[in-house]
């Protein structure tokens, strides 16, 4: 059930990503090496970074002591 989060979250994040890209920069981006889709690729690993460490952090009841 995680696997299938992860892959959802990175197809979706990844299509926001590429349209947040397209408007703010142009197809060849900022050189060579680091153009429209790898930036986009970059600012979806920022924005997963934050959301699973927050998301995976949670305290669960097992992680409390009750059952």
């Amino acid at each position: 059930m995680n696997v299938s989060l992860i892959l959802i979250l990175f197809a979706v994040g990844w299509t926001i990503t590429g349209m947040i890209a397209k408007f703010f920069m142009e197809p060849k981006g900022f050189g060579l090496y680091f153009d429209r889709d790898a930036f986009s690729l970059t600012l979806l690993t920022i924005i997963e970074f934050f959301f699973y460490r927050i998301y995976y952090n949670r305290p669960t009841a097992i992680d409390k002591g009750t059952q």
